[in-house]
């Protein structure tokens, strides 16, 4: 099971998948809203920041 968090505005998404592909899929589409200057994704805290560094360290890995 593949568990991928984010923001849309100020309501925090977990979509879980069964299968890693699709889990990578759905986390790619949630980290262009940060570069494409989302101002609301970009307000990670705590420990959803921490997660979403390691998340994408792990997908460029």
């Amino acid at each position: 099971m593949f568990t991928v968090p984010y923001y849309e505005g100020h309501r925090r998404i977990r979509r879980r998948f069964s299968d890693l592909s699709e889990a990578r899929t759905e986390a790619g589409l949630a980290a262009i809203k940060p570069a494409n200057g989302d101002p609301e994704a970009r307000k990670l805290k705590g420990h959803d920041h921490t997660d979403y560094v390691r998340a994408m360290q792990k997908l460029r890995g």
